[in-house]
């Protein structure tokens, strides 16, 4: 299409009709934005080969735009107006068409902001899309929408692409401080080795464009520097997330060194970096660099971590401890590290201090596992009532098959078995394997019989947990024999009848070799059971009794005559007994209790003191709270009130 002929002068004031839109060029003109009209200017060239800009541009030489109005709502952004009142004059006049320059230009910035939103709700692939459909958004002239557009390539994967488009400002005619920008992002964007790519040509770039003798001066080799910096730090943040990331190049490490010393957070990072590649110790001096006062709770969990990876783990546990109120993951590790130590067989001392501190943050914490450590430590340590009332809270909190086990355990320890009976019930439906605790094992005496008749019912009743078919079964019996009442004896106990079970087990015990044995051992439980110390110690006198089962007696009969000594006041012959008793196995709980109250009936302050402090820090409750009160305002009458209930 050629050229219009220009109207006669005196028609000058309405504008021509022209091959070239020249409308966006003059609006730009008219709002004196000279950027903006260069690069219409520029981009008219290229559409209309032989355009030349029409003179007096700025000064308008009268001639309006009709559309000014238009250009000033898509000037405001107020694009859905715009919209609005191009279809208010198409209304009007169905033969009015606006500009195409406008129409363009509005589309495509309507296009930018379909962009922008997708891009602020992080929908790559909608970013992609809308800039596929006019790839005319892509210019140096808006970052913005270039940085945008390739993030969106990094997020969906297409790293090569992300990187040629963070390129673009780095070699083109952008300023210093947005080619920085550029950068910037694609560090952050990229994935780190591609950014390395980037970053290693700008710093070609920068090589080649200055002579050697200023290289060292050159601002830009310190913006450099910067970036390199900052490249290292998400290189590693990157490599610490995902192990599957390249290793950061020793050179970046190096790079990040160098700011260690007055940037804590990058200490902090090389440290973590260093335990990732399992070089414990070089992360332990990092830390440690990081943080000379101890008063870091980030550089001190690292310092922590590091020494117990290195078998420093009593140090570990030390400092953890010393700064469990400054940080959380401090707390959470303080925990980690002790319950580890209390489950490790054998398990490994922890002190008084650190121990009753532990216990406080099992029960602020509910930490079902802290809670169980505890109770296998004080099972193995011989105290079974504390034991169990750890067990009993971890069950509450999140119980599993060992805890349920424990609880069992430790409350059968306790000489607790009706409540192991409940437990077990209660347990069982969940934990099958809990079902199998609780019932004396049949010695092999008593399980030696064939598979036929009443007796071998009986045998397998009882193996079963069935102790009243088992009586059944031996009642139905023709005869009664010394391993028949041997059985039943066993069936009795299981039942919480040991007055009959004594009886039983007197019936077998004239026979001869492992019936007989077992029969003694037998009528001594149910004799102890029944508070008949003296008549249990005598039961278990039998010569041929495994020195096993006679010190298992001797434990329990010293037990109860301490009680018993207690409740009529002689609490020096409690003592004895409890003295004596300690020769033969640990003292439990309950009575180390009965051991503090003792003390101080006899006058020994000093030493009801460290038992009760002692038993307060391991699990602090009524009985030792209020011994601890009795020995700090000498209350007796509340010690013995408590003792009486």
């Amino acid at each position: 299409m050629g050229l219009l002929v220009c109207p006669p002068a005196a028609t000058a004031n309405v504008p021509p009709t022209r091959t070239v839109d020249e409308s966006a060029l003059r609006y730009y003109a008219a709002q004196q934005n000279a950027e903006r009209v260069e690069a219409e200017i520029r981009r008219l060239k290229t559409l209309h080969p032989g355009w030349t800009p029409p003179e007096g541009l700025y000064s308008g030489q009268g001639w309006s735009n009709p559309e000014q109005d238009l250009w000033d709502l898509f000037a405001a952004d107020r694009l859905d107006a715009l919209r609005r009142e191009i279809s208010r004059r198409q209304a009007e006049d169905p033969a009015w068409q606006p500009s195409e320059e406008l129409l363009a230009k509005l589309a495509r910035k309507e296009a930018r902001s379909r962009l922008i939103a997708a891009s602020e709700a992080d929908d790559a692939p909608e970013v992609l899309a809308i800039v596929g459909a006019d790839p005319m958004l892509l210019t140096v002239e808006d970052l913005d929408v270039l940085w945008r557009v390739a993030a969106a390539y990094a997020r969906t994967g297409d790293a090569r692409r992300a990187r040629e488009l963070f390129q673009l400002p780095l070699s083109g005619d952008v300023s210093p401080d947005l080619k920085r920008t550029s950068a910037q992002k694609a560090i952050a964007a990229l994935p780190p080795q591609e950014a390395a790519v980037l970053i290693a040509q700008m710093r070609d770039r920068s090589a080649d464009a200055r002579p050697p003798h200023l290289a060292a001066a050159d601002p830009d080799a310190a913006d450099l520097d910067d970036l390199e910096t900052a490249l290292a730090r998400r290189w590693i943040g990157a490599r610490l997330d995902d192990a599957g990331t390249p290793p950061v190049p020793a050179a970046l490490v190096e790079r990040l060194a160098r700011t260690a010393a007055e940037t804590p957070a990058d200490a902090h990072l090389l440290g973590w970096h260093a335990r990732a590649n399992g070089d414990h110790a070089a992360a332990l001096a990092r830390f440690e660099r990081a943080d000379p006062s101890g008063n870091d709770p980030e550089a001190t969990l690292g310092r922590v971590l590091s020494l117990n990876d290195l078998g420093r783990d009593g140090e570990a546990i030390a400092l953890a401890h010393a700064g469990r109120t400054a940080s959380q993951p401090l707390a959470d590790i303080f925990l980690a590290l002790v319950t580890a130590r209390l489950t490790e067989d054998p398990p490994q001392p922890i002190g008084d201090g650190k121990l009753a501190d532990f216990a406080q943050a099992v029960k602020t914490r509910r930490s079902a596992e802290g809670a169980q450590a505890l109770g296998w430590y004080a099972y193995r340590a011989g105290q079974p009532r504390p034991a169990a009332a750890w067990f009993r809270l971890a069950m509450d909190w999140q119980g599993d098959a060992k805890t349920a086990e424990g609880h069992v355990l430790a409350t059968l320890a306790a000489g607790d078995a009706g409540q192991a009976r409940t437990l077990i019930s209660t347990y069982g439906a969940r934990f099958p394997q809990v079902a199998k605790l609780g019932r004396p094992t049949a010695p092999a005496s008593a399980s030696s019989t064939g598979t036929a008749g009443p007796l071998a019912a009986a045998h397998r009743a009882y193996k079963s947990g069935d102790a009243s078919g088992c009586l059944r079964r031996l009642d139905a019996a023709a005869r009664r024999s010394s391993e028949a009442e041997l059985l039943r004896g066993w069936c009795l106990m299981d039942l919480d009848r040991p007055r009959e079970a004594a009886r039983a087990f007197a019936r077998a015990g004239d026979a001869k070799g492992r019936i007989g044995r077992d029969a003694a051992y037998g009528r001594s439980l149910a004799l102890l059971r029944l508070g008949d110390t003296f008549e249990a110690v005598e039961a278990a006198r039998r010569p041929d009794l495994e020195t096993g089962r006679q010190t298992e007696i001797a434990r329990a009969a010293l037990a109860q005559t301490a009680a018993r000594a207690f409740q009529a006041g002689d609490y020096r012959a409690t003592l004895a007994a409890l003295d004596k008793r300690r020769t033969l196995t640990a003292e439990p709980r309950d009575l180390m209790l009965l051991r503090g109250w003792a003390l101080l009936r006899t006058g020994a302050p000093d030493a009801a003191r460290a038992v009760f402090t002692t038993l307060d820090r391991q699990l602090s409750t009524r009985e030792t709270r209020a011994g601890l009160a009795a020995l700090a305002d000498g209350n007796r009458t509340a010690a013995r009130s408590v003792l009486r209930r």
